[in-house]
């Protein structure tokens, strides 16, 4: 379902990961055609630069009125659809970055998304990425463990427990850029190579 939107007052900040920089240095180097999955209310819009061209999926309704708002005072052109991860409304090789923050953490099925992503991004793209995910700390994973069944039901489903790292490398993604702070992650990743209908791989080499 496509939403259509484009100048209101940006939303108020909110406190926890909105307030950090981590955002602004994701966004930073983003460039071209660019696919946001959970947008959420879209506090991301505002840091995308002018040249980028922004497709943004959120599944809720609610949330998704809140980022077509949020899109009127983005310097990018943004373009909103209310959809899943795990079923992405887009061609195979649609864009050159994919965005996710916060959201593989909550989505029903991380490996459909991962896969439907890797369908969608244009060779050599990259996933770029803010997730909760599980600490390494034994003692932090097992308070993790503890709260998550509580926090996921209040909280969009988030789950501070899924081992996202370990599914991407066991799917064949590589990680090009890694920052970690206990439960939370920043990171660039590149999709494994894999043929196409068009004789490329998915790092952009001829088969």
């Amino acid at each position: 379902m496509r939403m259509t939107s484009r100048r209101s007052p940006p939303l108020p900040r909110l406190p926890g990961l909105r307030r950090l920089a981590w955002r602004t240095r994701l966004l930073a180097p983003l460039r071209g055609q660019v696919l946001e999955i959970g947008c959420g209310d879209g506090v991301n819009f505002r840091r995308y630069d002018p040249s980028c061209q922004v497709w943004a999926i959120e599944p809720d309704p609610d949330r998704a009125a809140a980022a077509a708002i949020a899109a009127w005072s983005a310097a990018a052109v943004i373009r909103l659809y209310q959809a899943r991860a795990e079923e992405l409304p887009f061609p195979d090789h649609s864009f050159d970055h994919v965005l996710v923050c916060l959201v593989l953490c909550s989505v029903s099925d991380p490996q459909a998304a991962l896969t439907e992503i890797q369908r969608v991004l244009r060779p050599p793209g990259s996933l770029v990425l803010l997730e909760h995910v599980r600490p390494r700390s034994p003692a932090l994973a097992w308070v993790a463990d503890r709260v998550t069944p509580a926090w996921s039901r209040h909280l969009h489903n988030c789950h501070l427990n899924r081992d996202t790292e370990t599914a991407l490398a066991r799917l064949g993604w590589r990680t090009e850029v890694r920052v970690r702070r206990a439960c939370v992650v920043r990171g660039i990743y590149r999709p494994p190579a894999r043929p196409s209908s068009d004789g490329y791989t998915t790092n952009g080499s001829r088969n």
